[in-house]
């Protein structure tokens, strides 16, 4: 049945024997968007301070930055200790990923209250910021961002220690849980979902603006609307806007005017860091890229002079704003507004300002989504109310699919055409060409995206970029499904207690499989080119299933052998002769228990056996055919007026009498 989803394994695994999680015990310091906490106990360390992360299903986790962690621990980091799969009994019944994290006793720094009392200017230079300066150090040389600093996300490590610990940086992707206050500009002006890594200065800044809330004693963030702030730091500068106009005195003023540079490449990082702690604070550099135009465009009533701004603005209202781009002598805009860049017919081209006669809805989004990118070419890419850069995109995507967030998925498929996606790559590579060259490889599953077939579409693009995605089917939402064999096992424990008619063509299990399965693809497409003929698509699906036990090893699987030999056996009752029928059927009753389905498939190949017995029943039925019509020919009645009859009778006549004339002969003659 639909509603149907394969239940969980029937034994808890080693890891979930080892660690007991108490649900009654939430620790929600420590939640994040992509899951809760809660205290957990190990049984082989019974006191060590822990703490339980239960992923929500489906939540985009940071795999790579797990493996680097928990091979060896970063300082001043809360880090995994283990993790793996757990059946949870609290709640809905479910099969979850929980991750292990050591656990600070200490408080957060930050609170709905404010900044922690015992905190003051002086703990904030020779505690806060040097804990976090290790922590980032010792990140950044594992070639770990963290993207995630927040002050509430930062804790004592116990309540006795001034040593700060950074919260984790696993859980969700960067930016995810941080208001855009805590970014830099450079990343600031996308979604909080499409941000993507940036660069390392990015964890610089977040240090600034989380020494920055903790100096002032309440959050940077909602004193003014995301537009409004974004103006007011490109026209004051980050540090100023964030504060509020007011200065920040002394030594940690000086930390956070130099990490709080709105330029990536002027920020200060790690050694300007450590002079600025030895007490040898560099000059504050200037140098930030100008954004400026040399003469303003208004839109709206808004007079802009930064391009990133009339990016943003563009972006909000592409349809008003692609009847100014259409209205423009380009040319003359170009040689007036933005004298650097250079006029050519190849930019002309990328852009497609005056191609077409008309100016429909999709093209003006297409159209904003170019001329934005040519504005700002470091910047995110906007496109019908997304704004995400790049290396975002896989997170965003699973991201998405999770929530089942439709519309915006169905935008993420729609851009990631191929023209659309080479034009982008090209107007951006000269500042952007790491972001161009993701551009030009996500323009590969353009065939993906826009198909509508089973094993395409945005299935098989969200397994594409994202191999360590859980399979999303409804029918897997009790489990954790990150492999083609626990799919096998999955699939075998529903085949024991529901239906699994069709479910190879379910659009995630088929998208999971195409993307997991070396070989299989071929045997796929001749499954789906079968779906009308429930005979040999009965046949296709028990091979594939022979073929996914055998390859990943996997024992009886009881509960599909008898979902299949059932299907194989109402096949067999289709056979039009009697003792291959029987015969067939008895050898599957045998083989039904078993639990092995390539010994099935080997021993009775469903779809030669339908064959064979077609060809025999169509031999048979055309020989029957023919004797029925010679026999009609003996039957007809034959009357003296009947040509055909005569004619006959006289060909006879005159051979008897040849005959009889030639007897004659001889007997006379001898």
């Amino acid at each position: 049945m639909a509603g149907e989803s394969a239940p969980l394994p029937k034994s808890q695994s080693a890891f979930g024997e080892r660690y007991s999680v108490n649900f009654s015990v939430p620790l929600p310091q420590f939640d994040t968007s992509g899951g809760k906490a809660y205290k957990v106990v190990d049984s082989k360390k019974p006191d060590a301070p822990l703490y339980a992360f239960v992923h929500y299903h489906g939540a985009y986790v940071r795999s790579n930055v797990y493996k680097l962690l928990s091979k060896r621990s970063s300082p001043n980091v809360v880090c995994p200790v283990d993790h793996g799969l757990m059946n949870i009994q609290a709640g809905e019944n479910r099969q979850s990923l929980v991750t292990i994290f050591e656990r600070p006793t200490g408080d957060p720094l930050f609170s709905v209250e404010g900044a922690h009392p015992k905190l003051d200017t002086s703990k904030l230079r020779t505690n806060v910021a040097l804990s976090i300066i290790k922590a980032i150090a010792g990140l950044h040389k594992k070639k770990i961002i963290h993207g995630s600093l927040h002050p509430s996300r930062m804790f004592f490590v116990s309540q006795e220690s001034d040593d700060v610990y950074l919260g984790e940086c696993i859980t969700t992707p960067c930016g995810f849980d941080q208001p855009p206050e805590y970014e830099p500009l450079s990343v600031a002006f996308a979604d909080a979902e499409g941000r993507g890594e940036g660069t390392p200065s990015r964890d610089f800044f977040q240090l600034g603006a989380s020494i920055m809330t903790l100096y002032f004693g309440k959050s940077l963030d909602g004193a003014r609307a995301q537009e409004a702030m974004l103006m007011a730091r490109v026209n004051q500068s980050s540090f100023w806007a964030l504060a509020g106009g007011q200065d920040v005195p002394g030594a940690v003023g000086q930390l956070l005017k130099g990490v709080m540079l709105d330029d990536d490449e002027d920020r200060w990082g790690f050694e300007d860091v450590l002079n600025w702690y030895e007490g040898s604070a560099p000059i504050k550099r200037s140098g930030m890229r100008n954004w400026t135009m040399n003469r303003p465009t208004n839109f709206k009533g808004t007079s802009y002079v930064d391009r990133r701004l009339l990016a943003s603005a563009f972006a909000h209202d592409p349809k008003s704003a692609a009847v100014l781009i259409r209205g423009l002598e380009f040319e003359q805009w170009m040689s007036m507004c933005l004298r650097e860049e250079i006029y050519s017919d190849s930019l002309q081209s990328l852009l497609a300002i005056s191609s077409g006669s008309g100016m429909g809805h999709e093209e003006a989004h297409a159209l904003i989504t170019r001329f934005t990118v040519f504005l700002h070419p470091d910047g995110p890419i906007r496109y019908k109310g997304l704004s995400f850069y790049p290396d975002a995109v896989p997170a965003l995507m699973q991201t998405l699919v999770q929530r089942d967030e439709r519309e915006k998925i169905r935008f993420l498929l729609e851009i990631m055409n191929k023209k659309l996606m080479t034009a982008l790559a090209s107007l951006s590579n000269e500042q952007n060409p790491n972001g161009a060259k993701l551009l030009n490889q996500y323009s590969g599953y353009d065939g993906y995206a826009r198909s509508p077939d089973v094993g395409k579409g945005v299935e098989r693009v969200l397994y594409e970029l994202n191999p360590a995605a859980p399979c999303m089917s409804p029918k897997m939402d009790k489990n954790w499904v990150v492999s083609g064999k626990q799919l096998v096992e999955s699939i075998n424990r529903l085949a024991e207690v529901g239906s699994i008619k069709n479910i190879l063509l379910d659009r995630h299990i088929a998208a999971f499989i195409l993307r997991h399965v070396e070989g299989i693809e071929r045997d796929y497409n001749k499954l789906l080119s079968s779906k009308n003929d429930t005979t040999r698509f009965n046949g296709y699906t028990a091979e594939i299933f022979s073929y996914l036990q055998k390859k990943y090893n996997v024992a009886s699987m009881v509960g599909l052998s008898n979902k299949l030999v059932d299907s194989m056996i109402t096949a067999v009752k289709g056979l039009k002769n009697k003792k291959a029928r029987e015969g067939v059927s008895n050898i599957l009753e045998k083989l039904k228990a078993t639990g092995d389905l390539d010994k099935i498939v080997k021993t009775v190949d469903i779809n030669k056996i339908t064959t064979e017995d077609n060809r025999k029943f169509l031999a048979a039925k055309n020989a029957a055919a023919r004797l029925e019509r010679e026999k009609s020919k003996l039957s007809v009645k034959v009357t003296p007026a009947d040509m055909s009859a005569k004619q006959m009778g006289y060909g006879a006549s005159r051979n008897f009498a040849f005959v009889c004339l030639v007897l004659t002969m001889v007997l006379t003659y001898i």
